[in-house]
């Protein structure tokens, strides 16, 4: 009888143990994200044009580079500003100025300057993270009349990328 009894409460400790837990209750959580597009721009070189012969006032050709990485669907335009001196010139911070231009393709064809970001239509479609995308900036310094004073020149160009 003692077996009787020990099987009895082994079967019915589990059914007690099952039955206080039998009811389910539910709720639903949200999950979310939100992804921001942007973009990044890196100067990779600056446009250096060297040394040149002032005597000869020749053209000098120079080139800069950039490159834009934008999140995944988001569109961009680039483009320069004008620089720090009134229009596209260096000055040797004496008063003396040397005008250059920066175009879009390599052949400096007039008409083809790069344009400030507000007018660009130079830009693209973002590819992700990792996706590089290299802009080269086509600098030229034209034959200038009279030619500036000998001495070094420097301007900064800023490069920006909307989008």
């Amino acid at each position: 009888m003692y077996k009787k009894v020990a099987l009895l409460a082994a079967i019915t400790i589990p059914a007690f143990a099952t039955s206080a837990i039998a009811d389910d209750v539910e709720d639903t959580m949200a999950v979310t994200a939100q992804i921001t597009g942007t973009c990044n721009v890196t100067v990779t070189s600056d446009m250096a044009f060297g040394t040149f012969d002032s005597l000869t006032s020749t053209v000098v050709d120079a080139d800069g580079t950039a490159d834009v990485e934008c999140s995944a669907g988001i569109p961009y335009v680039i483009g320069l500003d004008t620089g720090q001196n009134i229009g596209r010139r260096m000055t040797d911070g004496a008063g003396n100025f040397l005008d250059y231009e920066v175009y879009t393709d390599a052949s400096h064809t007039p008409g083809n300057e790069f344009p400030q970001v507000g007018g660009s239509t130079f830009g693209g479609t973002g590819a992700g993270i990792g996706t590089l995308v290299p802009y080269t900036f086509y600098g030229r310094i034209p034959s200038q009349s009279p030619t500036p004073p000998a001495g070094n020149y420097s301007d900064t160009l800023t490069v920006t990328v909307r989008y």
